[in-house]
């Protein structure tokens, strides 16, 4: 994340995760920061990391209309059986939230 995105979240607790061991150890020292809303933004493999631990509720995704090249995605079979509220809608986005229980997405990423 570049210096301005990071500026902008200025006011909220921003965790790095250098490695996936972090997530464990921060999970174990501060159980009460996951009760409250907090945003993961990341790859593929820390987003997979999330659902796999079962410590997302909900996932607000922007599905871009147009393709792009990338080595990237975040595989949509994680939010198989949720709920979904389309939010916004134009010609080149939809805006989603998904609502669900992780307890069936442990699927990891192949």
């Amino acid at each position: 994340m570049g210096h301005r995105t990071f500026r902008d979240f200025d006011g909220r607790t921003n965790i790095l995760f250098t490695n996936f061991e972090e997530l464990e150890q921060l999970y174990a020292l501060h159980k009460e920061w996951w009760d409250r809303e907090n945003y993961v933004i990341g790859g593929a493999k820390t987003f997979a990391r999330f659902f796999e631990k079962q410590l997302i509720k909900s996932a607000l995704i922007t599905h871009i209309k147009k393709s792009y090249e990338g080595d990237t995605v975040l595989p949509l079979r994680f939010l198989d059986g949720w709920s979904h509220q389309l939010i916004r809608e134009t010609e080149e986005f939809r805006l989603v939230v998904y609502t669900g229980s992780t307890s069936n997405t442990s699927k990891g990423l192949n």
